[in-house]
C-alpha cells in the first residue's frame, strides 16, 4: 500500500511539480525507505516495460527543483541506485546527480564517523566508570578523548551542515545551467 502511494505521489509529482508533492515524497521516502529500492513494472500496449526505480521516473524531470530535492532524498537512502540501468540509461550520466554524488557520499561518511565516535565515547565512558580511582590513567585518558572527540564532532557536525547548503544550492540551479552542461559532455 505504502509503495503504491509512493509511486503515485512520485507519478503526481512529476506533473504537478508543488513544493506540496516535494513533501509527500520526501515524507513517504523517510516513512518507508525500503520502499524505494522496489522496482515498479507497468505495461503499455500489452507489452511488458523493464521495471523501474522511483529515480528513474524522475530523471527525465530534474530540471525542476522539487524534482531535484526529492532525488537527492531518494539517493540519501539508496547511493546504490546511483549505477541502477534502466532502458539503457543510468542515473550516474546526469550532470546534476554527477554533481551531487560526492556531496552526498561525503555526506553519508560524516553521519558514519559521528555515530562511530559517539559510541567508542559511550564505551569507554561505561569502562572507566567502572574504576575506582577518578584520577587513574584511564579517566584521564577518557576526559581527554572525551574533550577531543566532542571538537571533532562539532567540526563534521559544522561540515554536514556546509554539505546541506551546497546541496540546497545544486537544487537550485537553473534548467539552462543542466542543459548547457549536458550539451558540453
Amino acid at each position: 500500500m505504502l509503495f503504491t502511494s509512493y509511486f503515485c505521489s512520485v507519478n503526481i509529482m512529476t506533473r504537478h511539480l508543488g513544493d506540496d508533492s516535494s513533501e509527500i515524497c520526501k515524507y513517504l521516502i523517510k516513512r518507508c525507505p525500503n520502499s524505494v529500492r522496489l522496482q515498479r513494472s507497468r505495461t503499455y500496449n500489452g507489452a511488458e516495460l523493464p521495471a523501474e526505480l522511483p529515480i528513474h521516473t524522475l530523471l527525465s524531470h530534474l530540471q525542476h527543483k522539487t524534482v531535484k530535492e526529492v532525488v537527492v532524498s531518494l539517493l540519501r537512502v539508496y547511493p546504490e541506485s546511483y549505477g541502477v540501468v534502466h532502458k539503457q540509461r543510468v542515473p550516474s550520466s546526469d550532470p546534476f546527480i554527477q554533481r551531487i554524488k560526492h556531496l552526498l557520499d561525503e555526506e553519508r561518511e560524516l553521519k558514519e564517523n559521528v555515530s562511530y565516535l559517539e559510541k567508542v565515547s559511550c564505551v569507554f565512558q561505561n569502562a572507566v566508570g567502572g574504576t575506582e580511582n577518578p584520577s587513574s590513567l584511564a579517566s584521564s585518558t577518557y576526559n581527554v578523548f572525551g574533550s577531543w572527540s566532542t571538537s571533532f564532532v562539532q567540526l563534521l557536525q559544522a561540515r554536514k551542515e556546509q554539505i546541506l547548503s551546497e546541496l540546497q544550492a545544486e537544487c537550485n540551479v537553473e534548467e539552462e545551467q543542466d542543459r548547457e552542461h549536458a550539451i558540453d559532455e
